[in-house]
């Protein structure tokens, strides 16, 4: 609840006082994890949830909530390319310019 509102940082300070009985469950390791990931603490989420992995291999959540984790940490390079297009255009166009320069100064 606390999360879903955006008080991600009392969310995690709840989490992490509850007993340890509570704390080792796997629903509050995932639910921590998912406080980190949005805070974009990327590796400390993954953690926790590697951790949750170990007691239940077969949680579809977690695996699906570690592939994100990877999709996250590996850079791609679609995302270069969109992050970093207004470069790439003024790199071409540099170059262009400069081939057109070297072809005016032969004629």
């Amino acid at each position: 609840m606390l999360a879903r509102a955006g008080n991600l940082l009392q969310a995690e300070h709840l989490l992490g006082t509850l007993p340890e009985t509570d704390s080792s469950r796997i629903e509050v390791v995932g639910l921590l994890a998912k406080v980190y990931a949005q805070q974009g603490r990327i590796d400390e989420a993954q953690a926790l949830w590697l951790k949750a992995l170990e007691r239940d291999p077969s949680n579809i959540y977690v695996l699906s909530a570690l592939t994100l984790c990877a999709y996250h940490r590996k850079p791609r390079l679609e995302q270069f390319v969109w992050r970093y297009t207004w470069l790439l255009i003024a790199v071409v166009l540099w170059f262009l310019l400069a081939i057109a320069a070297m072809v005016s100064t032969m004629l």
